[in-house]
């Protein structure tokens, strides 16, 4: 994504700031490897650690915000969600990084806010977060949750040996289909651990 920008001949501080617009990202030690490999100084890199990833939601509008303080809806006091986002994968050859799925998930995790949602009962995870394991440990513990449960997913979906996968920051196409389990996570699963938890509505 960063390379793409470049391209368009854009400076190294309009791609920080064009990637700040769209909401951060998460480097790993291999990706700052990478940009060092790729000729990225180490004040564009120190500059992209600055915001790395801590997500960053735009105040509610006045109105919204006393609605918010105000909502006593049962609903909005049972309600759980687990918000998933990618939009930088580890393998990116075999599965294209992607624009605006964090920023689909932040959108929705900024309408959570605005009904009146707590924030203690929301979950965001984004990019390097979002691994098979993180998820299922999430899911495990909403299911236990006695009230309305939100799932909400944006990035590369595939279908895989009669199996439709949801992917993660690390998974592998190159492997088996057993093995895939292990860097990437069914919708199935995720119906199972939630359909058939406590909450009252998934």
């Amino acid at each position: 994504d960063i390379e793409v920008l470049r391209s368009n001949w854009l400076s190294d501080d309009e791609i920080v700031n064009t990637i700040k617009k769209r909401g951060g990202m998460e480097l790993t030690k291999e990706d700052v490897k990478y940009l060092f490999e790729k000729g990225f100084s180490t004040k564009f890199i120190e500059a992209l650690k600055n915001f790395s990833f801590i997500p960053q939601f735009p105040p509610l509008p006045a109105n919204m915000e006393k609605f918010a303080q105000q909502s006593n809806d049962e609903w909005v006091k049972k309600t759980f969600a687990l918000v998933l986002g990618i939009n930088v994968y580890k393998n990116d050859k075999d599965l294209p990084n992607l624009q605006y799925a964090v920023a689909d998930a932040q959108g929705f995790v900024q309408y959570l806010l605005s009904v009146g949602v707590p924030t203690s009962q929301i979950c965001l995870l984004t990019n390097g977060k979002v691994t098979a394991e993180e998820i299922e440990a999430q899911i495990v513990e909403m299911a236990k949750t006695k009230g309305v449960v939100y799932f909400f997913y944006s990035g590369h979906g595939i279908y895989w040996d009669e199996q439709f996968y949801l992917t993660c920051y690390n998974t592998n196409l190159k492997t088996s289909p057993q093995e895939l389990a292990n860097t990437a996570y069914t919708i199935d699963k995720v119906k199972q651990r939630l359909v058939g938890g406590n909450a009252e509505r998934v």
